[in-house]
């Protein structure tokens, strides 16, 4: 049981430890910009934009011009009318573009509490159990605990809200310092537990 122990132990210091490294080195240089932004200057003002209701209105704005431009032409005028407003076109896109990833983004930073919530509980449990001489299913809710942490704590791909983004690093980070500090907890707890036998 005690060599068990350790090797989760051992185990989840690799994953949380290594973890926490990538969740620095984004916090530093994850949100570099690409060389080809230049090429796309709607994407930049869509990105900078902190106010998500501006962006929203850039993007209703920029809809309605386009839906008057377009109101009862052919296909062909249609594509004459893409062409001579191409810029008005990429504005609405990728207004569109970073709202959804805003979106996105939000609906994972509420998912992230929800089910680390759920994954520090059964943590929770587990310790409880395991301290009250039910060891095995104490480990096993343990295991699940913590692996339910390591998945929602993981780092986030980079993909616009910048944000967004930002915030949820900063969360996903902190969840990691807490699991590395619970994941010692329980190794005093069962340090105790499971004395070295000689």
């Amino acid at each position: 049981m005690r060599a068990f122990a350790v090797t989760l132990f051992i185990i989840g210091n690799l994953i949380f430890l290594t973890q926490l490294g990538k969740d620095v080195h984004q916090l530093i240089w994850g949100m570099e910009t690409s060389m080809f932004d230049e090429f796309e200057p709607e994407k930049i003002s869509a990105r900078a934009e902190t106010n998500t209701a501006a962006l929203l209105e850039e993007f209703r704005k920029a809809d309605a011009e386009i839906k008057v431009l377009e109101r009862s032409k052919t296909s062909d005028e249609t594509y004459q009318v893409r062409k001579e407003n191409e810029s008005l076109y990429n504005t609405r896109n990728e207004a569109r573009v970073e709202l959804l990833a805003r979106e996105s983004k939000s609906a994972e930073l509420r998912d992230l509490w929800v089910f680390s919530g759920y994954g520090i509980f059964l943590i929770a449990v587990g310790g409880i159990l395991s301290r009250k001489a039910v060891t095995w299913p104490g480990l096993a809710v343990l295991v699940s605990g913590f692996s339910i942490l390591e998945y929602w704590a993981s780092p986030p791909f980079f993909e616009g809200a910048g944000t967004e983004f930002r915030t949820l690093l900063w969360n996903k980070t902190f969840l990691t310092f807490f699991a590395l500090f619970a994941l010692y907890a329980c190794a005093v707890m069962f340090d105790r537990k499971l004395p070295i036998k000689r």
